[in-house]
């Protein structure tokens, strides 16, 4: 989705914390039951065309599968767009680290954009 390009009214909704630590992913290794509440821009807050991008934002992790499980997950989560939610953490500039979070009933994501801190000088700044 391109979250830039929501007006700044749904972007306020979205955001959840100006603000990016490090390590920002709450699902994963030894989280298995973790509950977190849903947060950030509810989807039927969006037009057409911006449910079409979220839907391709959520495609782009998805199409991962096999072709046959992917449409499955994608007819499921179609159907479940309305209670699905998109929450942003960091700033928006074009070389800031930020978080990401898709979530509803079917369907969680999470994508946390790192700096190179530990690669060295010669990676420069964070890029998308």
């Amino acid at each position: 989705m391109a979250f830039i390009s929501l007006p700044p009214t749904l972007r306020d909704i979205a955001v959840i914390s100006e603000k990016k630590g490090r390590l920002e992913n709450l699902a994963e290794l030894f989280k298995d039951n973790i509950v977190v509440p849903y947060g950030g821009l509810r989807a039927d807050k969006l037009t057409p065309s911006q449910s079409a991008q979220l839907l391709k934002l959520i495609d782009l992790f998805v199409g991962d599968m096999k072709d046959g499980h992917a449409a499955n997950k994608m007819a499921d989560v179609r159907k479940h767009l309305n209670v699905t939610y998109f929450a942003w953490k960091g700033p928006t500039d074009p070389d800031a680290v930020f978080y990401f979070r898709v979530h509803s009933p079917v369907i969680w994501i999470e994508f946390d954009h790192q700096g190179p801190i530990a690669l060295g000088g010669s990676w420069g700044t964070p890029t998308r």
